[in-house]
């Protein structure tokens, strides 16, 4: 009777690490902080097929269209390690950002991986939208300050409207530091809007800022 509890319960141990064998992550969970001036940043999950058969990666999925997923393989034989890696764009974003990445794999398990990047403030705007009403007469420029609170600094290249109706003038206050942006509009007489791209450098990375201008009733 002992025998039989003992192969009974050797049975059940095998069978239940036979369940969770598969893609066993060296961490599900990753804290990034990026670098001021940064555009973009990598996150990095690293595996092991712990199984004693192959895994295929059959599916990958992430929680916003700004983050593109990739494994360095498909077909994991057992044993073999691998990586799943996301592509975070920030696109403008600040602040604790949360990415979600899905793994779906043959053996009909879906893996969970979370990634939080911490992105530093680099440039402060005093506001991001300007306005004028159509009903103005002598309409008056609008500025924009621009502040760089990182620890570099970091040179604003060029401010690119997206309607000639609206001018756009960048005016530098302190190289890397401060700027003025100045937007005039050409005329009131018609409702418009524009978006004021203002892109700069910081180490070979681009980063772009933007500024909605409208004529509003």
């Amino acid at each position: 009777m002992t025998a039989m509890r003992f192969l009974v319960c050797w049975f059940c141990l095998f069978s239940a690490l036979n369940a969770v064998a598969g893609l066993r992550w060296e961490k599900s969970k990753l804290d990034i902080k990026a670098e001021p001036g940064d555009a973009s940043t990598t996150v990095q999950f690293k595996f092991t097929n712990a199984g004693k058969h192959s895994v295929v990666i059959e599916k990958l999925a992430s929680s916003c269209s700004c983050t593109k997923v990739k494994a360095d393989k498909r077909i994991i034989p057992a044993g073999e390690r691998g990586v799943v890696s996301g592509l975070f764009e920030f696109k403008g974003r600040e602040g604790k950002q949360r990415i979600s990445i899905k793994v779906g794999t043959s053996d009909g398990k879906t893996h969970s991986l979370t990634a939080f990047v911490e992105i530093p403030r680099t440039y402060v705007l005093s506001t991001r939208r300007v306005t004028w009403a159509s009903s103005e007469m002598n309409p008056k420029a609008q500025t924009v300050h621009l502040v760089n609170v990182a620890d570099k600094p970091i040179e604003i290249e060029r401010a690119e409207s997206s309607d000639p109706a609206f001018k756009a003038e960048l005016k530098t206050v302190m190289p890397g530091y401060q700027y003025d942006l100045v937007v005039t509009p050409s005329s009131v007489a018609q409702l418009s809007r524009a978006i004021i791209s203002i892109s700069c450098k910081s180490d070979d990375k681009p980063l772009e800022y933007k500024v909605y201008a409208f004529v509003e009733k």
